[in-house]
């Protein structure tokens, strides 16, 4: 098995133009994202060979009360207070947020994870959060749906120290660019290593220079799926289609290793 991971057909990077994924992402309604899909699989499939791991995407939409429950416990008490004092309602709130939530790809090693146990093991996972155009990436356990994201947080450093026990010499520098998930992800910035001045078609730079946190458009889905990540970093859109190419080509290498591992 070792041998069929590792046997994979090199491309270099310069050859793949992330910007289908990129569109898929961060697209801000489910036919646009189903539009996008299709070039997305494609482009993956450049970086993923279908033969070893399977790719598939899920999308997240606010639910009906989701908004209001953003805008009346979510987001911090002065921000909230800045919106009213602009005259935004939770229905304005809600339409400047948009429609979708997060959209997610999952990438995962045919050999660790057989169709009919999609739901248990580790993954590599790009979420896109459409009303920031933010990118989140990198390697996860599965969420359950039912767990404490603080104590999966600290399930998840557990999952890393184990993985950098398996890792080879050279790839332990690249994990440790990654960083295991923590409320900072979740609840702050994060996830965000320039500010991030609007959010949807709300322009808040006069609510604080400093950005949008997570907290003002995530819900609680996004908060324990957040915390499944073992290695995690993030990105603005933008950055994440000339550099992400970079970026999933480490977790690749980290993936097949970790999965040469299980292999053997």
């Amino acid at each position: 098995m070792t041998g069929n991971l590792t046997a994979e057909t090199h491309i270099e990077p310069a050859e793949i133009d992330l910007m289908p994924v990129v569109e898929c992402l961060t697209s801000g309604t489910r036919p646009e994202v189903d539009a996008a899909w299709p070039a997305t699989a494609e482009t993956l499939a450049k970086v993923f060979d279908p033969a070893t791991w399977g790719i598939t995407h899920d999308v997240n939409s606010y639910g009906q009360e989701s908004h209001a429950n953003l805008y009346n416990n979510e987001i911090q008490s002065d921000f909230r207070k800045w919106l009213t004092t602009q005259n935004i309602s939770v229905s304005d709130y809600a339409q400047a947020v948009g429609e979708l939530h997060r959209v997610a790809i999952e990438v995962h090693l045919h050999s660790l994870l057989p169709s009919a146990r999609s739901n248990k093991g580790w993954r590599l996972r790009l979420a896109g959060f459409p009303a920031l155009k933010i990118v989140a990436f990198g390697l996860c356990s599965h969420y359950q749906g039912t767990q404490n994201q603080n104590q999966m947080g600290k399930a998840s450093g557990l999952i890393r120290a184990q993985a950098m026990q398996i890792l080879p010499p050279d790839l332990k520098p690249v994990l440790n660019e990654f960083k295991p998930a923590t409320p900072e992800d979740w609840d702050d910035r994060g996830l965000m290593p320039s500010p991030v001045l609007r959010i949807g078609t709300l322009d808040i730079s006069e609510y604080d220079q400093q950005g949008a946190k997570l907290r003002m458009i995530r819900t609680t889905t996004a908060k324990k799926e957040l915390s499944t990540y073992f290695a995690l970093k993030g990105m603005p859109a933008e950055e994440f289609k000339n550099e992400g190419i970079f970026e999933l080509q480490k977790l690749r290498q980290i993936a097949l290793a970790l999965g040469n591992d299980r292999a053997d």
